[in-house]
């Protein structure tokens, strides 16, 4: 089952007795898991009808939970956080699951579907409903900063709105953190780029794009008081010679695609990097291939004599800089 249709069947005040919720979105896992409780539970008596268990639970202690008839209401949540009951076949497990009556909702929440036993998958399939929850795409983190600003009665251009996304980590949590500061601190009814440019914490990711993207340049200035920064965090070199090599490897890919004349360059990536295909697109065009394809090996290179020892990783990552500065 997807989000959306997730989201409709919530609307439509259908619920089943058995989910699954896997995936690294975090906060929209949470969300989905407040609408079951305040659709399914009375408040006054969320004590007797709403259990959540977190990390390595007993077998018997979350049977006498499901077994335990809800208090004053037709329905009980129960929610399994990382339990470790799923993750290896266990027949007891198999047939609690099985055997959940109509009057209980179970949640178990993984951070993957590879963590979760084969056979207790298909079980939960069979009787209930299983929910990835992935990194959202740029379109649907732009619609839900829409949505929260409107709640808010600020106001951000469309401009802005894609800058804050582009440099902000890409997960639900750290964005809504970041809009959080954003509207508390700005006082007029518009957050301005300046204020998004002072109080938003640039993601890791975001840095060193813009790192490797002024390196292309030859912007030496940048490049040197970035290197700065990256010592002082203790950033390992070998990881940024790992990473010149992924976004060159990436816009020579995007480079080849773009003279085949592939449209939809964003298919070539992982959903989760999806993002980065717009700014690679934009970026490629700047590059000589043959300048990048020289780079693409020479990290790779470095990177191998790095892991064999036959090279200190920053004198690596200098002579790779001066090259590319060159």
């Amino acid at each position: 089952m997807t989000i959306k249709q997730l989201k409709t069947q919530f609307k439509e005040g259908v619920f089943a007795k058995l989910y699954l919720f896997v995936g690294e979105e975090d906060f929209l896992i949470e969300s989905y898991v407040k609408t079951l409780k305040t659709s399914l539970v009375d408040d006054s008596f969320e004590m007797f009808n709403y259990v959540e268990f977190e990390g390595g639970v007993d077998l018997a202690l979350v049977k006498d939970e499901i077994n335990q008839y809800p208090q004053m209401s037709d329905k009980k949540v129960i929610v399994l956080k990382n339990s470790g009951l799923i993750g290896k076949r266990n027949k007891q497990v198999e047939e609690m699951i099985e055997a959940i009556p109509e009057y209980a909702c179970v949640v178990f929440i993984e951070p993957s579907i590879t963590k979760v036993s084969k056979p207790i998958l298909k079980i939960i399939e069979g009787i209930g409903e299983v929910v990835e929850f992935g990194r959202q795409g740029v379109a649907d983190l732009r619609k839900w900063v829409a949505i929260k600003l409107n709640g808010s009665a600020k106001k951000m251009s469309e401009d802005d709105i894609n800058y804050m996304i582009e440099v902000c980590d890409k997960s639900l949590q750290r964005l809504n953190t970041e809009l959080e500061k954003l509207i508390s601190a700005s006082e007029g009814e518009v957050i301005e780029r300046a204020v998004i440019n002072s109080l938003v914490s640039v993601s890791p990711e975001y840095k060193m794009f813009v790192f490797i993207d002024r390196l292309l340049d030859g912007d030496g200035d940048y490049v040197y008081k970035a290197i700065a920064d990256f010592k002082t965090a203790r950033e390992p070199a070998v990881v940024i010679i790992s990473n010149i090599y992924l976004q060159v490897a990436s816009l020579v890919m995007v480079k080849r695609l773009m003279a085949c004349g592939v449209g939809s360059i964003g298919d070539y990536f992982a959903p989760n990097r999806r993002f980065l295909a717009g700014k690679l697109a934009k970026c490629a065009s700047r590059y000589d291939i043959k300048k990048l394809e020289k780079v693409e090996a020479h990290s790779f290179e470095y990177d191998y004599k790095i892991k064999s020892g036959r090279i200190d990783e920053w004198a690596a990552l200098e002579i790779i800089m001066a090259e590319m500065l060159a």
